[in-house]
C-alpha cells in the first residue's frame, strides 16, 4: 500500500524514496537547488561532544550526512563504520540537550525494553516515536551472539534508533526485523512482533575501537519514572538523514 502512494523502503525498511513532488522543481526561493533527502534513519547521542551513533546500512553510499535533532540539522562526519555489527559512528559540531548511557550488564530475558526512532522519517510526522517491549531472545538471526531479539514494534526509519532498559541505559541498537515476504512465502505466515538490536557490549567495543576518546556516560543502576525515561530519550534522540546534491 505504501509502494502504491510512492514510498519505497530497502530490505531493512528504512525510507529510501518517498512521494516526488514536482511542484517546485526541486528549487528553493532562491532559484537554486535544494538537497533532497534520499533515506532516513534514526540515531543517539552518546557524548555532549557531539557524537551519534546509528547503523551502518543507515549511513551507506550517503554523499552528504545529516543529523536532526529537535533544534536544527547539522551537518556530520563519519567517524567509524562498522559494517558487519551494522554500527556506524558520527560527529557533529552540536550540543545535544541529552546523552545515553551505555549498559555494561548482559540483557536478560523478558527485560523490559523501549524503542525510540522516527519510523517514516516526516511522511505523517516528525516528532519521535516510542514503544515498549521486553527482550525475546539473547541471539540474533543464524544465532548471532552479537544481537538480542525484540517485540517491540519497529517500522521503516527506526533503524539505528536506540532500545534502552527501564534505567535509561543502551541495551541495544535497533538494527533490523524479519523479511515478512520471504517467510510468507516460505512459510505461509507473516512474522510479528520479531525484530533486532546490536547488543550493548558490541556498541561499547565498537565505541571504543574508534579511539575517539569520546567519555561515555556512567551508566544508571536505579530504575527511572516513564517520564524522566520520554524526557531522555527525546533528548538524546536524532534523525539521520543521507543526502544527495
Amino acid at each position: 500500500k505504501m509502494e502504491e502512494i510512492g514510498y519505497l523502503c530497502d530490505e531493512y525498511y528504512n525510507l529510501i524514496k518517498s512521494p516526488e513532488d514536482n511542484s517546485n522543481d526541486d528549487e528553493d526561493i532562491d532559484g537554486l537547488p535544494d538537497k533532497v533527502s534520499v533515506s532516513s534513519g534514526s540515531g543517539f547521542s552518546i557524548s555532549n561532544k557531539g557524537y551519534v551513533i546509528t547503523n551502518s546500512h543507515v549511513t551507506d553510499d550517503c554523499k552528504n550526512i545529516q543529523i536532526k535533532n529537535s533544534a536544527k540539522s547539522y551537518d556530520a562526519l563519519l567517524v567509524l563504520n562498522d559494517s558487519v555489527n551494522d554500527l556506524a559512528l558520527l560527529k557533529a559540531d552540536f550540543k545535544p540537550n541529552g546523552i545515553l548511557a551505555i549498559s555494561d550488564k548482559a540483557p536478560s530475558l523478558l527485560e523490559d525494553i523501549f524503542v525510540a526512532g522516527f519510523p517514516y522519517g516526516d511522511s505523517y510526522s516528525d516528532t519521535l516515536k516510542i514503544t515498549k517491549g521486553i527482550v525475546s531472545a539473547l541471539v540474533g538471526i543464524g544465532n548471532n551472539t552479537s544481537e538480542i531479539q525484540i517485540d517491540a514494534a519497529i517500522q521503516p526509519g527506526n533503524s539505528g534508533g536506540p532500545i534502552i532498559d527501564n534505567k535509561g541505559n543502551i541495551v541495544g541498537v535497533t538494527v533490523s526485523s524479519l523479511n515478512k515476504e520471504y517467510f510468507l512465502e516460505s512459510y505461509g505466515s507473516i512474522p510479528e512482533n520479531t525484530n533486532f538490536g546490536v547488543k550493548a557490549e558490541t556498541l561499547r567495543n565498537f565505541v571504543k575501537s574508534s579511539n575517539a576518546g569520546i567519555q561515555l556516560k556512567a551508566p544508571s543502576r536505579l530504575q527511572a519514572a516513564k517520564d524522566e525515561l520520554s524526557k531522555l530519550l527525546l533528548n538524546s534522540s536524532v534523525k539521520i538523514m543521507c543526502l544527495n546534491d
